[in-house]
């Protein structure tokens, strides 16, 4: 019986999988995670991304299928927010994973394009284009750093680019 489920689930090729951003999932779930004010930190100490201040810890559901596959609608992902002083490390290390790994390893992301390019992202009262929980399919330059994203379950990636300052949210771990 064994040698069957060992075949069965040994066929194939291994694929790389996207880098861990938690490097002890015990010290996480037992003393990593805290409340200030109703809202989930996480304590930087346990996440591979060199933060200042403690990341807020924010899950919430995929609204399409674009990323079945990974999760869909109805499934729920847990991301980090960094303190603003700390966004660009995360989107430097989202770059320099991508990067180092010829692209095979790629974070799940939310973004969101304005309508306008000048105006805030954190500004909920501006309309935005586009919004979306999806994996980083392309980091580039022109005048400056942007980077493509596209749904795993998408033919073609997103038809907009996003700034370093559109990276809102990066994925941690998924809740089945």
């Amino acid at each position: 019986m064994c040698k069957l489920l060992d075949a069965l689930f040994t066929k194939g090729t291994d694929q790389p999988s996207p880098p861990d951003i938690v490097n002890d999932v015990k010290g996480l779930f037992s003393d990593g995670i805290y409340w200030v004010n109703g809202k989930q930190w996480v304590r930087r100490k346990y996440l591979n991304i060199p933060f200042t201040v403690d990341p807020e810890f924010a899950p919430f559901g995929i609204p399409s299928k674009s990323m079945a596959g990974i999760g869909n609608i109805g499934n729920h992902f847990l991301y980090i927010r960094p303190h603003i002083d700390d966004h660009k490390f995360m989107v430097d290390w989202i770059e320099y994973q991508f990067v180092n790994s010829n692209g095979l390893k790629a974070a799940d992301c939310v973004y969101r394009i304005m309508e306008n390019e000048l105006d805030d992202v954190w500004d909920f009262s501006k309309p935005s284009k586009w919004y979306a929980i999806h994996r980083l399919w392309e980091v580039s330059h022109d005048d400056n750093r942007y980077f493509r994203f596209k749904g795993v379950n998408n033919s073609k990636p997103d038809p907009y680019i996003c700034r370093d300052s559109g990276i809102m949210m990066l994925a941690i771990g998924g809740i089945w």
